[in-house]
């Protein structure tokens, strides 16, 4: 994911833009194109993102960084028994609690990966990640690299002090540092027409997440309503 992230930073800084927005299929807009242009451009050097120091919770955030998390096939896998064994072994790996090679001196930062940075800290991060090999290779064996990886490099930089400061931790739960996005705390809920009412009394600029298979109706009266009034 971040490697895919990476590159489509990349790409989309080949032109010149005020932010560049990570969005997925399921994220839905719930303001106007104009309201949300408006939002972002009207903070010229506001880099959407909240950030939480991983050290604050010692015994949850902080190992997804400090230990080996084995999540990506070792295995060549061509066939189901590959799959099981690739699998078993992964788990067994992850189950030794090894010590990843995170640079202790880099403060871990936390949060959703749905962000909106300036092209400036674009640029930064890919100047980063060129001149870092050593961070980019300690976070293939982190847990959920794409929820630290772009935090971290922003959270150790200039750019910190565009953001909202570093979040006071509270408890777990990516969705109390969600940006832009209306999202359900369990992070798997797809929204239906049930929820309107969060949805239009929401100051966020999109839903996450939302499908046609049991929300259609939704869409519709998001279109009707909050996009097309």
């Amino acid at each position: 994911m971040v490697n895919a992230q990476l590159e489509l930073l990349r790409l989309s800084l080949q032109n010149e833009y005020s932010h560049v927005v990570f969005l997925s299929g399921s994220d839905y807009p719930i303001k106007t194109a104009k309201y949300i242009h408006a939002y972002i451009t009207e903070s010229e050097k506001k880099e959407f993102i909240k950030l939480l120091d991983m050290r604050d919770s010692p015994e949850h955030y902080l190992k997804q960084v400090t230990l080996k998390w084995f999540n990506e096939p070792i295995l060549q896998i061509n066939g189901k028994f590959t799959k099981i064994a690739d699998k078993i072994l992964r788990k067994f790996l992850t189950s030794l609690r090894l010590k990843n090679n995170w640079d202790s001196r880099f403060i871990p930062y936390f949060g959703s990966q749905w962000i909106a940075i300036t092209g400036n800290c674009g640029h930064y991060i890919l100047d980063f990640y060129e001149k870092n090999p050593t961070y980019h290779e300690a976070n293939k064996f982190s847990f959920s690299p794409d929820e630290h990886y772009f935090h971290s490099i922003i959270g150790n930089s200039p750019y910190l002090e565009n953001t909202d400061g570093v979040t006071t931790y509270v408890g777990r739960g990516t969705w109390r540092l969600a940006n832009l996005h209306v999202i359900d705390p369990t992070l798997a809920k797809w929204y239906t027409l049930q929820d309107w009412e969060e949805i239009v009394n929401s100051q966020k600029l999109f839903v996450r997440k939302v499908r046609t298979l049991d929300g259609e109706n939704l869409l519709d009266k998001i279109d009707q309503e909050l996009l097309n009034p």
